[in-house]
């Protein structure tokens, strides 16, 4: 749904390297425009980093193995995406709960 939500902002003969939401900026940072949503949306402790976390915890509480993820997330080690895959407490309790 994100990639088709993205693609449709592409506007006719649009290469696939210009940007999708121009800026008329030289200097686009990444990272400014996280920033403003953060900003305006109040958050506050939340890195860009983060989203390669959820990703990565997400798709291992959907049940996703971890040779899955390594591949999903581009990682080079099965070891790096053991890293970023993170399981919810409840998830925890939710595996140790099929015992009983």
């Amino acid at each position: 749904m994100a990639l088709e939500a993205v693609e449709s902002m592409r506007r006719d003969g649009q290469k696939p390297s210009d940007l999708i939401f121009p800026t008329g900026e030289a200097d686009l940072s990444q990272m400014k425009w996280f920033r403003k949503c953060l900003e305006d949306a109040e958050i506050t402790g939340y890195v860009w980093h983060s989203n390669r976390r959820t990703f990565c915890s997400r798709l291992a509480m959907a049940g996703a193995s971890i040779k899955e993820i390594q591949e999903a997330a581009g990682h080079k080690t099965i070891t790096m995406s053991a890293r970023y895959s993170h399981l919810s407490p409840e998830h925890c309790q939710s595996v140790v709960d099929r015992l009983t």
